[in-house]
């Protein structure tokens, strides 16, 4: 896809870009929390003149209303309280005319991956192809050659190290990846 800056350049956009220079307040987020769990706008124009400083004071009004807590309170403003935005990092391309916001808890959202599925984590031949596949998808990154596993370890050996402390969902997720394979291999017999 295709996008233009402000100055009417041409910029070649991708998600995985959008990932690797998402703000600080999504560094802990693997790449399928960032799909599932965030999308993209537009900064408004008062948000471009005045920086980044707009989008963390929407972030910060947790109830919403405009106030500050120790203020005299003010009456509440119709509708949900604005989700929390988040500013792509400088070097993102579109940092200037993009800003990631933060879907609200309990949305339903699915990833759809294009290409090929997942490899099977039971065949020994593509096993290392496997463990680097599920590393880049489930493990918070920033730069995919040093962030993943460090230059001594094989990815199985990172793989196994990031499995033996990762958080129930990701392990849900490796698991409905492994399902789809053994119905697959279940039908065909």
């Amino acid at each position: 896809m295709l996008e233009t800056d402000l100055a009417g350049n041409i910029i070649k956009k991708c998600q995985v870009v959008d990932y690797c220079y998402c703000g600080e307040d999504l560094s802990d987020y693997n790449m399928v929390d960032f799909f599932v769990d965030t999308y993209e706008t537009d900064l408004t124009a008062q948000e471009r003149t005045q920086g980044k400083d707009v989008a963390v004071e929407i972030s910060d009004d947790e109830d919403g209303d405009g106030s500050d807590d120790n203020e005299f309170p003010r009456p509440q403003k119709r509708g949900r309280p604005a989700n929390d935005r988040i500013c792509y990092l400088p070097e993102h391309p579109l940092v200037k005319t993009k800003q990631c916001i933060k879907r609200s808890s309990g949305h339903n959202n699915l990833p759809n991956f294009i290409g090929r599925y997942f490899p099977r984590c039971d065949d020994p031949e593509i096993r290392e192809f496997y463990c680097a596949c599920m590393l880049v998808l489930l493990k918070p990154w920033r730069k995919i050659q040093t962030h993943l596993k460090a230059p001594s370890e094989s990815w199985e050996g990172a793989f196994d190290k990031f499995i033996s402390k990762a958080p129930s969902k990701v392990l849900q997720i490796i698991s409905g990846i492994q399902y789809l394979h053994e119905c697959e291999t279940a039908a065909k017999e």
